[in-house]
């Protein structure tokens, strides 16, 4: 799946140690969003709609991101959508507005091993 996003929000650290990233690209709740607690094994990975969540294995995602452009790709039998088989996200980031230092850090932070 290819898509531009609309939106992105970054936490690296929140009151509760969450560290987060939020993306939306359409309309009707089309998003991705990574969270993963301070000393959490997994990271929660929603996928258009929060019913959807699931937890995943870090070491099992991988992730590239280079000139705005961010790839998320889960090895089989990971998926981010249950029932699916959606493995594979490509994100263009265009014009959007954010801290490139934040999202570095907060992919670092989310799939650590």
């Amino acid at each position: 799946m290819k898509v531009t996003a609309q939106y992105i929000e970054i936490i690296l650290n929140d009151d509760e140690g969450l560290c987060s990233i939020f993306i939306d690209w359409g309309q009707n709740g089309q998003y991705i969003s990574f969270a993963r607690e301070e000393n959490s094994d997994f990271v929660y990975c929603e996928f258009f709609d929060q019913s959807n969540g699931v937890k995943l294995i870090p070491s099992l995602i991988k992730y590239f991101y280079k000139d705005r452009l961010l790839i998320f790709e889960v090895e089989s039998p990971e998926t981010f959508l249950p029932g699916q088989k959606e493995h594979y996200v490509e994100i263009n980031l265009g014009e959007l507005k954010f801290d490139e230092n934040d999202i570095n850090a907060s992919l670092k932070k989310l799939f650590r091993g």
